[in-house]
């Protein structure tokens, strides 16, 4: 299963807040959690079909001891849902 193209297009300015692999299993992850039942890791990598591919301590990792700016993800968000509220321009 796959995301569609423009939910990942969405989510991708997170990835400055993360490292490449780290945003990578994140992306995984969310796959999962879009399409999974039980909503647990082990139940994500299993709706993202990579249960098995990879070891699933490495998508714990992403949670308990990645490096990622809990800051810095926050302040992406931040201003990702600031420019979503904002009026669009009138065209005259």
């Amino acid at each position: 299963m796959s995301l569609v193209a423009s939910f990942v297009e969405l989510v991708e300015p997170l990835s400055f807040a993360m490292s490449t692999p780290v945003f990578t299993r994140f992306l995984i992850l969310l796959t999962g959690w879009v399409f999974a039942p039980r909503r647990t890791i082990t139940g994500m990598l299993v709706a993202a079909g990579v249960a098995g591919a990879q070891h699933h301590a490495a998508f714990h990792r992403v949670f308990s001891a990645a490096r990622w700016s809990l800051d810095q993800l926050g302040l992406i968000v931040f201003l990702l849902l600031k420019r979503k509220s904002s009026p669009l321009p009138v065209l005259t």
